[in-house]
């Protein structure tokens, strides 16, 4: 079975189908008014594992000069071909990786790591990505991070539920079912396998997905060893996000 992720390379417009629903400029405004300046024209943003970069569209819409970094060269060039985000703004390198493709002057007030795509990353590699960020971050820079509730995945083990997303895309009518199966857990890690099932104009594709769950007090315990600290911010103080998933802020 193939990763999930050598769909959304080969079809990056999939990926962002699949994602349009979020509610780009209430979570984007959220975040502005957590941060320090305040003042979106004195922000500079980098979106992490960015996709089709539309969080880093809506921060530039809304005054801030916004980058993206994200792996697939296939994303990046969908980004940049959809008027998304300028060619010279956004960074192709897989993470962790100390290839060094930021310059070393470009410093950022808001680091984003949205989409539990923190899940793609390992606790060492955490500790990787806070000391990258501490090096590219202007003073009271913050990395927003979105988690899972643990109960959004007990949800999932003792209900089964599936998501469902119907999307008219380029490549035609798409559907996705997530997970089709309960997810299968590791022995030894609290790494979930599921299986995910697409099916493009009626022809049916099974990819695996692949997530590591990190709690909040993970998160938390990473952060204070690298010198920063964490919280989770309330959702009183937040507009746009789901409210099955925690946001945490670890100051940099």
């Amino acid at each position: 079975m193939n990763d999930i992720s050598q769909l959304y390379s080969k079809h990056p417009e999939l990926y962002d189908a699949f994602s349009t629903q979020r509610e780009f400029l209430a979570e984007c405004r959220s975040l502005l008014d957590l941060s320090s300046p305040c003042d979106p024209h004195e922000i500079t943003t980098l979106e992490l594992l960015a996709g089709p970069a539309r969080h880093s569209l809506t921060f530039n819409q809304l005054g801030c000069k916004a980058y993206s970094l994200d792996g697939s060269e296939g994303m990046k060039s969908y980004s940049v071909a959809k008027g998304l985000q300028r060619e010279e703004n956004y960074f192709v390198s897989s993470l962790p990786s100390d290839e060094t493709i930021i310059p070393p002057d470009l410093k950022f007030n808001i680091f984003t790591l949205l989409r539990y795509s923190v899940g793609y990353f390992t606790k060492e590699s955490i500790q990787w990505l806070l000391k990258w960020c501490q090096r590219h971050s202007h003073k009271n820079g913050i990395l927003f991070i979105q988690i899972h509730k643990p109960s959004t995945f007990i949800d999932i083990i003792e209900k089964h539920e599936e998501t469902r997303v119907i999307s008219d895309t380029e490549l035609g009518k798409v559907e996705s079912y997530w997970p089709i199966t309960p997810p299968e857990w590791s022995d030894t890690t609290w790494e979930a396998i599921m299986t995910v099932k697409v099916i493009i104009n009626g022809e049916t594709h099974l990819y695996e997905s692949r997530e590591i769950i990190h709690s909040y007090e993970d998160i938390k315990h990473l952060a204070e060893l690298m010198g920063c600290r964490a919280e989770i911010i309330p959702p009183q103080k937040l507009s746009g996000f789901t409210t099955s998933a925690h946001i945490v802020a670890i100051y940099l």
